[in-house]
C-alpha cells in the first residue's frame, strides 16, 4: 500500500478513532462520482484497516474491537465487488472471515468472475482515450482521463506482502483486460528506405549507400524479411561480386576521406557516422579513433564531435567495440568532465550524454571490474555533483549517467542474471542491434521485479521506485519548480530499476514492437518513477517526431503523452513530468505537419497551460544534412552552393502586394477556381506542361514570380525539384538550350550544368513567351524529358490576345512518334480581378505605403470615376492607379466629372517614376564623372530626356525582337556609361536582373513604342504651324482634300515622324496594347488623328506609307473615328483590321 510507506494514515490514533476513520472512508468511497476516486479511498480504507490490525495483534489477548475489524473488511470487500474487482473483494472476504465475520460465505463471487473485473461495469468509467486504439481529441483526454486505467490503480493497493510470479502475473493479465492499449499493435521498425540503384549506377547519397550495404549484410544471415523490391536488388547484384566491392570499397573511401578532411564540421560528421553499422571491423575502429583523438586532442570540446561519439556508441554492435577500447573512451570522457567547467552548460550536458553512450556499450558489452577507485568512484562522485546544476537537461543526463555506471559494479551480476532470463540476448540489456527479437516481456518484466526485489533484499533503500513517492503531488511539492522538482526526485545515491527498464524500452522501439513497449511502460515496477517517466517522455517525443514511423504510430505517441500528463490517477503527480510533456507537445506542434501537429496542438490545447520552461531533453530525430563525402569520393562537383546563391538572390523579389489570382479552364468555361491551387495540383501529377493565358497586365508575371517563391521554399524540405524563373526574352537559344542558358547567367559552369542535367529534375517557370515571336514549342525543341536530356515540368505563360487558332501547338507535349498527348497538357485563363479582389489589393496598398490617401478614397475614386471600374480589374492598371490617383486628382474633388484613360495613367505613371529617380540621384552620393553627367542632363531637361531615352529604347527593343536576334550593335548606345546613360536607366521603369534589364512590365514597353509614334509633348509647343485643314474634326474633311491645295514638301512634314517610327515600317495590326495606346490618344490629341488621316490619304499615290496607311486606319476604326461619307478610293491598306 503506496500511502503507508511513507507514513502511517492513522499515525498517533487510539484504535477505535482508525476503525471510525476506517469506516468513514468507505462511507466516502460509496459517494465518490467516479470509480477512479471510490478505489482510492476503498485503498486509504484498507491502510487504517491493517493499521488496526497491528495495533489488535500487539495488545495479547484484547479481543475486544475483532468484529469492528472483521465489518471493515467485510464492508470494503462490499464496496469492491460493486466496482467490478471481485478478487479483491474475495481477499477482503476472506480476511474478514478470519476476523470473525460469520456470514461472508454469502457474499463470496462465483469462480469464474475472480479472473478479472467485470467489463460492462468497467467500461462505462474508462475513459474514451483508453477504449480507442486511435488518437483520441485533446477534450477526451482532459475530460476522462481521470477515471483511466482502473486495473493499474488496484495494483498499488494489494497486500504489502511480495506476490507470488503467478499473483503477479494474473494482476497483469487483469491490467491488460481492464484497458484497451493505446498501441493495439505493432508495427514495422521506422527504417529509412531508398530508392535502390541500378548496378554500376551513381549513388545519391550517403544515406542511400549505407542501405545498400545493410541489406548485403542481412541477406547473408537470411533471405527473409526483404520486400519486393530489396530481393530483386539483392538477386540482381548476388553474382556480381564487382558492384559489391564498389559499394564497399566507396564506403570506405568515405572514411578515409573522413579522416583526411581538417575542418570535420557537424555534416560531415554526421554523414561519416550514418556509415558507422556498416563497416568493417578495421574500418569502423579506425572513425572510432577520429572522434577519440579529436576529443582528446582539442582545446575547447567541440559538440559535435561528442555527438558523433555518442552516435557510434548507440547505433553500432557491441561487438563493434574493444572492451579495453571502451575503458579508455570511459577514462577520456571522465578527464575532460571533470575539466569542463570553464566552458558552457551545453559542452557539460553532451559529455555527459556521451558518458551514458559509453555506458550503456559497456553494459551491453557486460564489461567486468572497471577501476573503482581510479575510476568508479570519482566519476560517481562527479556525476552526483552536476545534480547542483541550474540545466533541468543536465541534471537528468548525469543521473541516467550515473544509474549506468551502477551497473558496471566490480563482481555484481543482478542485471546480467536479469538478461540471462529473457532467453537468447547475451549482447546486453537493450539488444539494441541484432538479438532484440530473444527479448521476453513477460520475463523482462519479472526481470525488473527481481532487481528490485534483490536491491530491496541488498538492505539498500530505494528512493523513488516502484510503490514509494508516486502518489498524487505533496503540499511540498506543489510550490517546486521544474528544477526542484526534478532534483528532488532523482536519486544519485542508489542503484534504480527505471535505467534497466528504459533500456528495454529502446530495445522493444528497435524492432517496432510499440505495443510491448506501452505494455512494458504501464506494468513495469517502476512506472510511477518519475526518473522512468521522463525518459519514456523522451522516447515518445522522438517516436513522434521521427517521420519515419507511421502517422498512426506518431499520433498514438502523442496521445500516450497526453494521458502521462492528465492522468494523476495512474501516473502520479511529477511537475518535472507535465513540464517536459507540455514541452515537447510544443516542439512537436512547431517542427510536425499535417495530422501529428494537429493532434499535438488539440491535446496541448486541452491540457493546462503553464509558462515555458527549458528543455529537459532534446526531441529531434537524427538528421543527415548532406552527403559532401561522397561527392568529393565520386568527383561530383558542387551544385548545393550555387543553387543557395541563386534560391537567395531570388527570394530577394519577394512581392510586397499579391492577390491570389482566379482562372477558368477555357474560355468557354464557366467553372472558375484558384489558380495557385490548381497549378500545385499539376505538379503533383505526371503532367508537363501547363500554359498560363491571360491579357496585358493580368498578373502572368506577377503569378509566376509568387509561384517561384513558395518553390524556393519548399526546397529542399518537401520537393527536392530545382525552380528555375526563365524570362524568355533574355534567353537567345530558346529552342536549344533553354536551362542551360538560363543556368550559366546564373554563373554555373559547365560541370555543375552537365551535374544538374545528369542528377536533378526542375519546375521551369517560363515567363513572357508572347515576347519571342520567332519561339517554338520549347518543351519538344528542347527535347525535354527524353533520354539523357533535363528531366523538367513547365509552367509557361503568354498573352491570350497572341493565341491563334492553333495556338496549342507551341505548347503541348509530343510523345517520340510526334503525336499529341493531352493527358500531359494543361491550361488555365487568368480572370480580371473583381470587386473583393479589388479592395482586398487597395487595402494592402494603404497599409505598406502609408501615404495620405485612405482606402476609402481609393474606393470613392474608383466607383465615382467613370470607366475606371473597368480599367482596373486588370491588376498592372489597379497598381498604376493607386500610384497616380492623389496626383491626378484632390481628394475632394468631384470625381464624377474626371475622365480618367489607360493612356493618361501611364503618362502619369512613367512621369513620376521619372521624377523619384532625378530626386533620388540628387541625393545620391555619384561619383566626380556621374556627377558632371548628371549637371548635364539637369541643364537638358532630364525628365524629357528620360522619355526620350525610354522611347528609343523601346523601339529598338521592339525592331530587335522582328529582326536578327544576333544583331547586338544596337546595345552598346543604350547600355554603355557614357553620357550619362547609367543615370537616365536608373530613372526609367527598369528592372534589372544582375546584367539583365527589361522593363518593368511588357505595356511598359508598349507605352514606349507608342511615344516613339507619337509624343504629345513634342508637338506642344508646334501646334501653331500645322496647316488649319489638318486640325478639322471629320475623316470626310480631311480625306476629301485635293493634294494640289498643300505644298510636297509640307505634306511630307505632316507624316514624317509617323513613317520613320515603327508605325511606318511595321504592321501592328496584330499589337492590341500598341494599338489600344495610339488609339486613346488619337482621340486626346487632334493633331495625332489628323497625321493619321493624311497618311491613309497619301497612300493613294505613294506606295510606300502602305504599312503606315494600314496601321493608321486600323487605330482610327479602334478609337471609333467614322468614316460615313469619306473618299476611301485607291486606299493601300494592306493586312489593316476594320473591325470595330
Amino acid at each position: 500500500m503506496f500511502r503507508n510507506i511513507l507514513s502511517s494514515p492513522s499515525n498517533g490514533l487510539p484504535l477505535k478513532d482508525v476503525i471510525s476513520l476506517a469506516n468513514r472512508r468507505l462511507d466516502d468511497a460509496r459517494d465518490a462520482k467516479t470509480p477512479a476516486k471510490a478505489l482510492l479511498l476503498c485503498g486509504d480504507a484498507k491502510a487504517l484497516i491493517k493499521d488496526a490490525e497491528s495495533i489488535v495483534n500487539k495488545s495479547v489477548g484484547d479481543q475486544t474491537f475483532n468484529a469492528d475489524i472483521a465489518n471493515a473488511y467485510y464492508e470494503h470487500g462490499k464496496l469492491l465487488e460493486e466496482l467490478g474487482q471481485h478478487s479483491k473483494a474475495q481477499k477482503s472476504y476472506i480476511k474478514a472471515e478470519k476476523w470473525g465475520y460469520l456470514h461472508v460465505a454469502n457474499h463470496h463471487s462465483d469462480p469464474s468472475q475472480l479472473a478479472g473485473p467485470d467489463a460492462h461495469t468497467l467500461g462505462s468509467f474508462i475513459s474514451p482515450i483508453a477504449l480507442s486504439a486511435k488518437p483520441t481529441t485533446a477534450t477526451a483526454i482532459s475530460q476522462g482521463m481521470s477515471d483511466l486505467s482502473i486495473a493499474h490503480v488496484i495494483r498499488d493497493h494489494v497486500d504489502d506482502e511480495a506476490p507470488s510470479k503467478t499473483k503477479d502475473q494474473t494482476t497483469r493479465g487483469d491490467t491488460a483486460r481492464a484497458v484497451q492499449m493505446i498501441f493495439v499493435r505493432d508495427v514495422a521498425p521506422s527504417v529509412a528506405k531508398f530508392n535502390l540503384p541500378e548496378i554500376g549506377a551513381r549513388i545519391t547519397s550517403t544515406s542511400q549507400l549505407a542501405y545498400c550495404i545493410s541489406l548485403l549484410h542481412h541477406s547473408l544471415e537470411s533471405k527473409e524479411g526483404f520486400d519486393r523490391s530489396e530481393s530483386d536488388w539483392l538477386k540482381a547484384i548476388e553474382s556480381d561480386q564487382d558492384e559489391q566491392r564498389r559499394l564497399r570499397s566507396m564506403a570506405v573511401d568515405i572514411i578515409r576521406a573522413f579522416i583526411r578532411d581538417e575542418l570535420k564540421t557537424p555534416d560531415v560528421v554526421s554523414e561519416a557516422v550514418s556509415l558507422a553499422a556498416v563497416l568493417e571491423q578495421d574500418e569502423f575502429q579506425k572513425l572510432l579513433r577520429v572522434f577519440v583523438d579529436g576529443i582528446d586532442q582539442s582545446l575547447l570540446l567541440e559538440v559535435h564531435l561528442l555527438e558523433g561519439l555518442a552516435y557510434l556508441m548507440k547505433n553500432s554492435l557491441p561487438e563493434s567495440f574493444d572492451v579495453d577500447d571502451l575503458v579508455k573512451i570511459l577514462e577520456l570522457l571522465s578527464i575532460r568532465l571533470k575539466g569542463v567547467h570553464q566552458q558552457s552548460t551545453q559542452h557539460t550536458y553532451q559529455l555527459a550524454l556521451t558518458v551514458s553512450r559509453v555506458l550503456d556499450s559497456m553494459v551491453d558489452s557486460q564489461v567486468k571490474g572497471i577501476k573503482r577507485k581510479q575510476l568508479h568512484e570519482p566519476l560517481s562522485q562527479y556525476l552526483k555533483n552536476l545534480q547542483q546544476s541550474s540545466d533541468p537537461r543536465l541534471v537528468y543526463q548525469a543521473a541516467y549517467a550515473y544509474q549506468a555506471l551502477q551497473y558496471i559494479p566490480d563482481g555484481q551480476t543482478i542485471l546480467q542474471t536479469m538478461l540471462r532470463r529473457t532467453g537468447k540476448v547475451v549482447i546486453g540489456i537493450s539488444g539494441v542491434v541484432s538479438a532484440v527479437k530473444a527479448l521476453d516481456l513477460e520475463r523482462f518484466i519479472d526481470g525488473l521485479q527481481d532487481i528490485q526485489e534483490g536491491l530491496k533484499g541488498a538492505g539498500e533503500v530505494i528512493s523513488m521506485v516502484g510503490n514509494a513517492s508516486e502518489n498524487a503531488m505533496t503540499s511540498a511539492e506543489n510550490g517546486q519548480n521544474l528544477l526542484e522538482s526534478l532534483k528532488g526526485r532523482l536519486s544519485f545515491t542508489h542503484k534504480s530499476a527505471w535505467y534497466p527498464a528504459l533500456r528495454g524500452l529502446d530495445a522493444l522501439l528497435q524492432e517496432g514492437r510499440v505495443a510491448e513497449f506501452e505494455r512494458l511502460v504501464r506494468e513495469s515496477v517502476c512506472r510511477r518513477d518519475p526518473a522512468f517517466q521522463l525518459g519514456v517522455c523522451q522516447r515518445l517525443g522522438e517516436l513522434a517526431i521521427n517521420t519515419l514511423w507511421d502517422t498512426n504510430t506518431r499520433q498514438c505517441a502523442v496521445s500516450f503523452l497526453g494521458e502521462m500528463y492528465a492522468n494523476d490517477v495512474l501516473w502520479g503527480w511529477h511537475t518535472s513530468v507535465k513540464q517536459l510533456v507540455l514541452r515537447i507537445l510544443s516542439k512537436l506542434t512547431e517542427f510536425t505537419e499535417g495530422d501529428v501537429a494537429n493532434h499535438a496542438e488539440e491535446i496541448l490545447q486541452g491540457l493546462m497551460q503553464e509558462k515555458q520552461h527549458p528543455d529537459i531533453l532534446l526531441v529531434t530525430p537524427p538528421i543527415l544534412r548532406g552527403s559532401r563525402l561522397l561527392d568529393c569520393v565520386q568527383n561530383k562537383p558542387d551544385v548545393k552552393t550555387p543553387l543557395l546563391q541563386l534560391k537567395q538572390e531570388r527570394l530577394k523579389e519577394v512581392h510586397d502586394l499579391y492577390i491570389f489570382p482566379r482562372a477558368r479552364a477555357s474560355s468557354g468555361a464557366t467553372e472558375t477556381f484558384d489558380l495557385t491551387s490548381k497549378v500545385r495540383e499539376f505538379l503533383s501529377s505526371s503532367k508537363k506542361v501547363f500554359l498560363i493565358l491571360g491579357y496585358s497586365g493580368a498578373g502572368k508575371s506577377t503569378f509566376n514570380r509568387a509561384l517561384e517563391i513558395d518553390l524556393w521554399h519548399k526546397y529542399g524540405k518537401t520537393d527536392e525539384r530545382i525552380p528555375l524563373f526563365i524570362h524568355l526574352p533574355s534567353i537567345e537559344k530558346l529552342e536549344r538550350d533553354l536551362i542551360g542558358e538560363r543556368l550559366r547567367k546564373a554563373n554555373f559552369t559547365e560541370k555543375q550544368i552537365r551535374e544538374l542535367k545528369a542528377h536533378h529534375e526542375f519546375i521551369l517557370i517560363c515567363d513572357g513567351y508572347d515576347e519571342c515571336p520567332q519561339a517554338r514549342n520549347l518543351y519538344t525543341s528542347n527535347q525535354l524529358n527524353q533520354p539523357g536530356e533535363w528531366r523538367a515540368q513547365m509552367v509557361i505563360s503568354c498573352r491570350a490576345e497572341y493565341t491563334g487558332a492553333d495556338y496549342k501547338n507551341h505548347f503541348q507535349p509530343t510523345d517520340r512518334n510526334n503525336r499529341e498527348n493531352s493527358d500531359l497538357f494543361q491550361e488555365a485563363i487568368l480572370l480580371p480581378f473583381n470587386k473583393d479582389q479589388i479592395h482586398d489589393y487597395i487595402d494592402q496598398y494603404v497599409i505598406l505605403r502609408k501615404l495620405l490617401w485612405k482606402a476609402e478614397d481609393y474606393r470613392r475614386a474608383l466607383e465615382q470615376i467613370p470607366n475606371l471600374q473597368d480599367l482596373v480589374t486588370n491588376p498592372f492598371l489597379l497598381r498604376l492607379a493607386l500610384d497616380v490617383l492623389p496626383q491626378l486628382l484632390e481628394t475632394n474633388s468631384e470625381f464624377s466629372k474626371e475622365r480618367i484613360t489607360r493612356i493618361k495613367l501611364y503618362d502619369e505613371f512613367v512621369a513620376q517614376w521619372i521624377e523619384r529617380g532625378r530626386k533620388r540621384l540628387l541625393e545620391k552620393d555619384l561619383s566626380p564623372r556621374d556627377k558632371e553627367a548628371f549637371r548635364i542632363l539637369l541643364d537638358s531637361n532630364f525628365n524629357q530626356l528620360g522619355i526620350i531615352y525610354l522611347k528609343d529604347l523601346a523601339t529598338e527593343i521592339y525592331n530587335e525582337n522582328e529582326e536578327s536576334r544576333d544583331n547586338k550593335t544596337w546595345k552598346k548606345s543604350f547600355f554603355d556609361n557614357n553620357d550619362g546613360k547609367n543615370l537616365l536607366r536608373e530613372a526609367i521603369p527598369l528592372v534589372r536582373d544582375n546584367d539583365q534589364y527589361q522593363f518593368m512590365h511588357k505595356s511598359v514597353l508598349e507605352y514606349g513604342l507608342s511615344l516613339a509614334v507619337f509624343d504629345p509633348n513634342t508637338y506642344a509647343e508646334n501646334t501653331n504651324l500645322w496647316p488649319r485643314s489638318f486640325r478639322r474634326g471629320s475623316a470626310s474633311s480631311v480625306l476629301s482634300f485635293e493634294a494640289s491645295d498643300l505644298k510636297e514638301d509640307t505634306a511630307t512634314a505632316i507624316e514624317q515622324s509617323l513613317l520613320v517610327s515603327p508605325f511606318g515600317k511595321k504592321n501592328l495590326v496584330d499589337e492590341s496594347s500598341i494599338l489600344q495606346f495610339l488609339g486613346e490618344r488619337s482621340q486626346q490629341q487632334p493633331l495625332f488623328r489628323e497625321q493619321l488621316l493624311a497618311v491613309i490619304e497619301r497612300s493613294k499615290t505613294d506606295k510606300t506609307v502602305r504599312i503606315a496607311a494600314a496601321n493608321a486606319i486600323t487605330v482610327l476604326v479602334k478609337a471609333g473615328v467614322q468614316f460615313i461619307g469619306a473618299d476611301l478610293r485607291g486606299i493601300k491598306i494592306p493586312r489593316a483590321d476594320l473591325r470595330y
